[in-house]
């Protein structure tokens, strides 16, 4: 006999559900695009926020359009 109820129902179902994604989930692979900025004697390294590119050549084509190029930074997040 299984006892079911309106809490344990629904936390069953995302159980359940939860499972599903898990297991249905399909790998895929992406290329990151990392640049090298110097600001003020400052250098660091900073990724593309842009969608995720799935094919090297794409990623090659947009870091060789920005390579050389000036930016400028809008945002920026500290890691500790």
């Amino acid at each position: 006999m299984l006892s079911v109820g309106r809490c344990q129902s629904a936390i069953l179902a995302m159980v359940y559900d939860r499972c599903k994604e898990h297991f249905d989930f399909k790998k895929s692979k992406y290329y990151p695009i990392l640049a090298t900025f110097n600001q003020n004697g400052v250098t660091y390294v900073g990724k593309w926020e842009g969608e995720k590119q799935p094919t090297k050549e794409v990623a090659e084509r947009i870091a060789q359009k920005v390579n050389k190029q000036p930016g400028i930074i809008t945002q920026f997040t500290k890691i500790k």
